[in-house]
């Protein structure tokens, strides 16, 4: 677009140049622009204020827009709560990793993962009561009473547990506890999603009647 020109107040006819057909660029500014700014289209100003800078451009009427930080840098940073802690919104900024860290999402390592003392996992732990139980988590220690499995017989153990991954999920099983002279055995586990765990246990032939306590502990891998 070609400039006009007009009369303006700092000089004779013609020596300045017309806002509306070239808008100008208002330097050095100590703040961002409000709706209180009214300025021809297309005028943009720099706040200063900030480190770096930032540069907004107007549509006229009051209404500015920032101008993309790829273009003029970051305006600010803030960090993510147990995930990235950054030290001041603006200017020098430091990130780093809080002392306290929940990753997002899932953790890959691409060779191997150390820690100076190995990794240990707080089992949910509850008390014998008789099936089924409530033990919430991806490690659990349950203790079921009310045990009675005949020779040749089966009896089933629940475990409520929403944090069950899938039905096809990877995990380790042990179990605990038994009448003397009675031969147990785990025929089934069945895991169903965010639900639960059903163990179905087994008795051998011509073995003592179990009337024991039998405790499960459940740890998924995937």
């Amino acid at each position: 677009m070609t400039a006009s020109l007009a009369n303006g107040h700092n000089g004779p006819l013609g020596f300045n140049v017309d806002g509306y057909v070239y808008p100008q660029f208002l330097f050095d500014w100590q703040r961002a622009p409000t709706t209180q700014d009214i300025y021809p289209a297309g005028t943009r100003v720099q706040n200063n204020a900030v480190s770096p800078a930032v540069q907004y451009y107007t549509t006229g009427a009051g209404l500015w827009y920032e101008y993309p930080n790829s273009s003029f840098g970051v305006s600010s940073i803030t960090g993510t709560p147990n995930q990235i802690t950054a030290s001041a919104p603006a200017g020098a900024v430091t990130l780093s990793v809080p002392a306290t860290f929940v990753a997002p999402g899932t953790i890959a390592a691409t060779t191997t993962v150390t820690a100076p003392t190995g990794f240990f996992t707080t089992p949910t732990v509850v008390a014998a009561a008789a099936s089924p139980q409530t033990a919430a988590g991806r490690t659990v220690d349950v203790t079921f009473s009310g045990v009675s499995i005949a020779a040749g017989a089966t009896q089933s153990f629940v475990i409520a547990n929403t944090a069950v991954p899938a039905a096809t999920s990877t995990f380790l099983l042990s179990m605990i506890g038994a009448t003397a002279g009675s031969a147990l055995s785990i025929v089934s586990v069945t895991n169903v999603a965010a639900t639960s765990t059903t163990i179905v246990v087994t008795n051998g032939t011509g073995a003592t009647t179990t009337t024991a306590n039998i405790r499960f502990i459940m740890e998924f891998l995937n």
